[in-house]
């Protein structure tokens, strides 16, 4: 998401203009809420704990870390998320996120209201510190754009099941059933479309996609295996709302 070449003052204009539209929206104005009520020893400890974890930190292991380290552990979910998603803003940002996170705040000092004074210098530190990055979360942020790189991702799959009456010419009587399972994949395309696949399986297919996903499954732990071994470590892959 970077802004490419051209001169300091343009550069300096574009950043101004990403940090008045994110100024803008209600939910990054409530992450960085979350942020800055956070005490001063609390945020040392996460930014802390952040910069010495080794590999790759997900939304539960942040999760996991703020719970140890925040002094209101009710919090924990809604600041990891907070943190995550700011993080992947400056992460997407690349070389520009510095500029951006110069000209962040000033204008969110306001909008959160306060002393500017005392508001503006810690949010400073605070935005600065998260526009540079830790490695643990650009790790996990790079090896998710991997993934969604390499094609369409699942979302959901059901199978339903259901019982189709068979009728008689009159089309008055019922003369039998048949057995009918469709398949149902949700999922997002490479362009970043929700998409719905559907398709009838026969309870011999329904086996043979049984057989296939225990195969996968061994498979998939032999390889974690063998990078465990070999001190690979290997990137979540669930969900990271």
């Amino acid at each position: 998401m970077g802004f490419g070449g051209g001169s300091k003052l343009e550069k300096g204009l574009l950043s101004r203009r990403v940090a008045e539209k994110l100024v803008d929206n209600a939910d990054f104005i409530s992450d960085i809420a979350a942020i800055k009520g956070l005490p001063e020893s609390d945020f040392e400890s996460l930014t802390s704990a952040l910069a010495s974890y080794a590999g790759f930190c997900d939304r539960t292991a942040l999760e996991r870390l703020i719970a140890e380290r925040i002094t209101d552990k009710n919090d924990s979910s809604r600041l990891a998320g907070s943190i995550f998603r700011l993080a992947k803003l400056f992460y997407d940002l690349k070389d520009d996120a510095p500029g951006v996170a110069a000209e962040l705040p000033s204008p969110t000092a306001t909008k959160l209201g306060g002393t500017a004074d005392e508001v503006q210098p810690l949010l400073k530190r605070r935005i600065g510190s998260l526009a540079n990055g830790f490695a643990c979360l650009s790790r996990q942020f790079k090896s998710e754009s991997l993934i969604q790189a390499t094609g369409n991702q699942l979302d959901a799959a059901q199978i339903y099941c259901d019982i189709r009456p068979v009728f008689d010419a009159t089309r008055k009587k019922v003369e039998g059933a048949v057995q009918v399972s469709l398949l149902r994949l949700e999922y997002t395309s490479a362009e970043g479309e929700h998409r719905v696949f559907e398709v009838n399986v026969t309870p011999q297919q329904l086996k043979t996609l049984q057989e296939a996903a225990a195969a996968a499954l061994g498979k998939g732990e032999a390889i974690s295996e063998l990078l465990s071994s070999a001190g690979v470590q290997v990137a979540p892959s669930g969900e990271n709302a």
